[in-house]
């Protein structure tokens, strides 16, 4: 290998090395540029390749922001079409560039060539636009640079750049704020301020915030904010190549945390350094996402102008140009600063409407400074964010506007420690004011009939709510008490009780919000870590929620809420456990009491006996099976799936041979697995460990032996793939049957590997056996990640000990687990054996990290 290349890789070590001193972003990307060139050119003089050919840097390599790991884009400019001993010349040449370490994209084209491509492909266009000589023929690169501008179309171009930014920014789902954002690629990172540049490039207004500033393109204040982002982003971008070690643009948690050490970022009380730095992000992509706004809309003007439009003159500070609502005249927030929230209030309220003009948007980041506690209590502002918030139509992209534009924290300064707060947990995705905002577009959603399909439930009740804009004030204090210390929902509570005193608002309706935002985790806790099933449960809500319009509300919020927590967090099953509970719980919130157990077993016998007659079973059928089965069984299970489990057992009972059936349920929210065998030790864990192997999440288990010692045990399982549900319901039947009547070897119970993001948050497992109000039964719940086969170690451990597993509830949030289980056996009224018991529990949960 030459010694130019290895002096490459030696001064590209010396140069990282020195930024990790001095942390100076322009000096490195110069440098390490300036040093590819070098090398470049001297593998070009010994291929002698240099006089005949324009060797031409493109994209960011073009840019001279050449990154740690960057691509090494080349293009080979020739003046023909290379013949084949030109053409393996050429190809040698570019091997060679492989040897300096890097990932080199490379083409070979003429000029005719080159602009051709362009013409077709507007990725070869923009790496075109940034395109620099290295080294070569330089009149020939004269002549390409010269005809790419003649036959620039800068609005096609812009056109173009505009949908591919909205597509990229629909893959990442329209928002910077997600917890491992892409410095490059995600919204608000590199790539939105590249587009910028390009589209001001191809219109001739300059490719560079200064030569931009020269144009006139944009202001010395945008030129600073710009350049200041850009630096930023840039910073990020080179210590995570650094720290990585590679090409790595995502600010994933495992270099969170060491990035910002080596940025110089230090733990505080209250925030550790990792959390410092993505602050830092979150406001960096904040400031870009504004600026993006604007000048792609100054483009949009520039390029594809209305030409006449109707002018309407709402008022004194405002103009209505066609669909852009504009200002009259500069200042105009200086001599009208109640307009500020008014423009958002126009622009959704007014149905012509669709954007701010750029004038506006200019004005409105200058006009920030006026919101002071002045402001704040003026009587006409509150009036107004009130107006904004009871708006039928566009209240969550006037929130999310008023955000996005920082308005809302110096309106409310009560959110601003949540804005770009990260939430270091095992299932948020985003942070806390985006989750905030996410469960406000939820709500909404079911305000408007298009949406109907998804919950028709969901948009029944929020149609058919007085005063619905109160679930938008609740949602949007829900989290506030989040990282103050203590329980957040009771301090979002007293923050919340504050703001209604200010805004004046009426006792009933603060009473309202207090409730949900105080009891927002409530329902979600109790449908799935509580037994739906057993009517003292129901009862106890019940007593919580106290009225039809409170139980609406939180079950409207806490649907909103679970969804807009992150995409793996939401479940059919979930859904389908709320629709129960809240259909349990409406009976009792409309009559203002409870039947009684044995009311209640009368009640279900007779709906689940009329169900089973109807299906063709006989009665003295019902009878052999029932008379076996206690109240227990009757309290654990509705009617209709009491009704499913007669009939399908009827037709082998009596059998001393292991039964199973199964059946979807409603909306493919999982398998029920019913498993009918005589009973014998260990047989929990042994169902378990079938469907570890068969790839299955348990999500509900309840274990019954009946009067004439069978195990009588039910299941629901969902799919940790994306295998045919129906399938597999139907391959459940025999292939577990077969493993009950020949039973396996278990395998030993071990920590099992864990996730990226469960490694970087590790969940030290909680373990606790306490008596419940009975005295005669055990609760063990457990805290802890996820993983497979879990629940199989957890039976393992308790048949070690013979101890009965009644029900299982299964609590999965993201990539963690609470676990309820009802448990039952003689080792449970000896202390030290309890303790061994749960110390032999955390030993399995423990992870491996």
């Amino acid at each position: 290998m030459a010694d130019f290349i290895e002096n490459f890789k030696k001064l590209s070590a010396e140069l990282a090395e020195k930024f990790m001193t001095d942390g100076r972003v322009t000096s490195y990307l110069s440098a390490h540029t300036a040093a590819a060139d070098q090398c470049i050119r001297e593998i070009a003089r010994e291929e002698n390749l240099s006089g005949d050919y324009a060797l031409v840097a493109l994209g960011g390599y073009g840019r001279k922001e050449l990154f740690p790991y960057s691509d090494l884009d080349v293009m080979v400019l020739c003046d023909h079409d290379p013949d084949q001993k030109e053409g393996e010349k050429i190809e040698h040449f570019l091997m060679r560039l492989w040897d300096m370490g890097l990932t080199v994209g490379s083409s070979v084209r003429t000029v005719d060539n080159a602009l051709n491509e362009s013409s077709r492909d507007i990725t070869v266009q923009t790496a075109i636009l940034e395109a620099r000589l290295i080294t070569g023929n330089a009149s020939l690169f004269a002549e390409l640079q010269k005809e790419f501008f003649r036959q620039m179309d800068a609005a096609g171009f812009y056109r173009a750049k505009s949908l591919e930014l909205r597509q990229r920014h629909q893959k990442y789902e329209d928002t910077p704020y997600s917890l491992e954002p892409n410095v490059k690629e995600s919204p608000g990172g590199l790539r939105d301020l590249h587009v910028l540049f390009w589209c001001s490039h191809a219109a001739g207004m300059g490719s560079t915030p200064e030569e931009m500033l020269a144009a006139g393109t944009l202001s010395a204040q945008e030129a600073d904010k710009l350049k200041e982002a850009h630096h930023a982003l840039k910073t990020f971008r080179i210590y995570l190549h650094l720290m990585a070690k590679r090409h790595e643009d995502r600010l994933i948690f495992d270099l969170q945390n060491r990035v910002a050490k080596a940025a110089g970022y230090k733990d505080t009380e209250h925030q550790l350094a990792g959390e410092a730095l993505m602050k830092r992000y979150y406001l960096t992509a904040k400031s870009v996402m504004q600026l993006s706004d604007i000048f792609m809309q100054m483009f949009e003007d520039k390029f594809f102008d209305e030409g006449y439009v109707k002018e309407n003159v709402i008022d004194r500070t405002f103009i209505a140009r066609g669909y852009t609502l504009d200002i009259t005249h500069d200042g105009a927030f200086k001599d009208d600063p109640n307009a500020i929230l008014r423009a958002f209030y126009l622009l959704e309220s007014s149905a012509p409407l669709k954007r701010l003009s750029v004038s506006l948007l200019r004005e409105l980041m200058s006009a920030r400074e006026l919101i002071d506690e002045h402001f704040r209590q003026d009587h006409a502002n509150k009036s107004m964010f009130l107006q904004i918030i009871k708006m039928p139509h566009g209240v969550s992209h006037a929130l999310l506007d008023l955000n996005q534009w920082g308005i809302l924290e110096l309106f409310l300064p009560e959110f601003r420690h949540i804005v770009g707060q990260m939430q270091h947990d095992l299932f948020h995705t985003y942070t806390v004011d985006q989750h905030t905002m996410r469960v406000v577009r939820n709500i909404r959603y079911f305000s408007r009939s298009e949406y109907a399909h998804e919950y028709p439930i969901c948009t029944r009740l929020m149609q058919s709510m007085k005063d619905n804009w109160r679930l938008v004030l609740a949602a949007l204090f829900h989290d506030i008490g989040k990282g103050l210390g203590g329980h957040h929902e009771k301090i979002g509570a007293d923050i919340l009780k504050a703001f209604c005193e200010r805004f004046e608002i009426d006792q009933e309706t603060t009473d309202y919000l207090i409730f949900l935002v105080r009891e927002h985790l409530t329902m979600s806790l109790v449908a799935q870590k509580q037994d739906l099933s057993d009517p003292d449960v129901i009862k106890r809500f019940a007593e919580v929620v106290q009225t039809e319009d409170r139980l609406n509300g939180l079950f409207l919020l806490t649907v909103c809420d679970i969804r807009a927590t992150g995409p793996k967090v939401w479940t059919q099953w979930k859904s389908q456990l709320l629709q129960d509970l809240y259909w349990q719980t409406l009976p009792l919130v409309r009559q203002g009491g409870a039947p009684d157990r044995q009311s209640l077993l009368l009640q279900r016998q007779k709906e689940a006996g009329k169900l089973i007659v109807e299906a063709g079973v006989k009665p003295e059928q019902i009878e052999a099976i029932w008379k076996t089965l206690t109240l227990q069984y009757y309290l654990r299970h509705t009617a209709e799936s009491i009704a499913w489990q007669t009939v399908s057992l009827a037709k082998f009972f009596p059998t001393e041979s292991p039964f199973v059936a199964t059946r979807v349920l409603a909306q493919n929210a999982g398998i029920e697995i019913l498993v009918y065998t005589p009973d014998r030790a260990g047989l929990f864990a042994s169902i378990l460990g079938f469907l570890q192997k068969k790839r299955f999440s348990v999500l509900d288990a309840r274990i019954y032996t009946t009067l004439d010692h069978k195990a009588f045990n039910t299941f629901v399982v969902s799919d940790n793939g994306s295998r045919d549900i129906n399938q597999l319901a139907r391959e459940l039947e025999p292939e577990l049957t077969e493993w009950l009547t020949h039973p396996k070897e278990l395998p030993k119970t071990k920590p099992g590997k864990l996730s990226r993001r469960s490694r970087h948050f590790p969940l030290q497992p909680i373990v606790n056996i306490e008596a419940d109000e009975t005295g005669r039964n055990w609760l063990l719940s457990v805290t802890c990640m996820d993983r497979i086969g879990l629940l199989f170690d957890i039976a393992t451990i308790l048949n070690k000990y013979h101890v009965n597993l009644q029900t299982a509830k299964i609590m999965t949030m993201g990539e963690r687990v609470e676990d309820v289980f009802l448990i039952d056996g003689e080792a449970l009224k000896d202390i030290p054996t309890t303790v061994a018991i749960e110390r032999d529990l955390m030993e399995v949960l423990t992870p491996n990290l």
